[in-house]
């Protein structure tokens, strides 16, 4: 909820590097991304969850702070940060509902869009009131810390034994790769054939990204309340679509899996 409702101020409050902002933010979520199994297998899923959400609340402070080089390290924090929590939260929802098939993931991600809604909601209410964009984003940074608080009393996940992966037994679930291991693995990945078949949806994530958060908070008009009324739509529509989409996706994906999975 705190994230993207800050996000969404980003080149309103720093119309000169906002988007360098985004840039490097999602940079170094790539690198995040890299790195979080090794941090989840040090640290457990949990508190990597945790270490990955203080970036959140640095991004934040960093909006209502005002200054530009301080926006620049906020932005790389919580690109590695955000890749840590959001490979790490993957693998917790994966463990909580492990034999729900899609339906857990489409869950969490209804529920995550539903925060697009309360969040922008509760923004709309503070900045209707008067009380301004600062005290708005004051707002999101307390939700932040209190989310990252929560995680702290989230159940740890016990880790999948190695006997559960099925045609999918490796070493790596309890030691893990080299850091160059996963990166040539991450290539051989995006070279196979129905990763490239992804490569299209890829790009348009990319685009819908930067100008969700680049270039249409501008567009909107120079006044906050009208960047948190156009969320807030955009997650009326997105939120009775999660469950569904997602839900079906992922079963699909998994078939096509399972099917491609040579048999032992």
């Amino acid at each position: 909820m705190n994230s993207n409702v800050s996000q969404a101020f980003l080149t309103t409050l720093f119309p000169t590097i906002g988007l360098i902002s985004l840039a490097t933010l999602y940079g170094f979520f790539a690198l995040g991304s890299i790195i979080a199994p090794r941090v989840g297998e040090k640290l457990g899923l949990k508190w990597a969850m945790v270490a990955g959400g203080t970036g959140y609340v640095v991004f934040i402070a960093a909006l209502n702070g005002g200054v530009e080089a301080g926006m620049l390290l906020a932005s790389l924090v919580v690109g590695i940060c955000a890749g840590i929590l959001w490979i790490n939260q993957g693998a917790w929802v994966s463990r909580v509902g492990k034999k729900s098939g899609g339906t857990m993931t489409g869950l969490f991600f209804t529920i995550c869009n539903l925060n697009g809604i309360i969040g922008n909601s509760i923004a709309l209410l503070i900045l209707y009131t008067g009380l301004g964009t600062d005290a708005m984003l004051w707002f999101m940074l307390l939700v932040g810390a209190v989310g990252c608080i929560m995680l702290a009393f989230a159940d740890p996940m016990a880790e999948t034994p190695v006997e559960d992966i099925g045609a999918f037994k490796r070493q790596a679930v309890s030691g893990g790769d080299s850091l160059v291991d996963q990166v040539k693995g991450m290539w051989k990945v995006a070279a196979m054939r129905r990763s490239v078949c992804l490569a299209p949806a890829m790009v348009l994530q990319g685009c819908n990204l930067a100008f969700t958060f680049g270039k249409f908070p501008t567009v909107v008009g120079p006044y906050p309340a009208r960047v948190a009324e156009a969320f807030l739509c955009f997650g009326k529509v997105l939120f009775p679509l999660s469950y569904v989409v997602i839900s079906i996706t992922l079963i699909i994906c998994r078939h096509l899996t399972q099917k491609s999975i040579p048999q032992a």
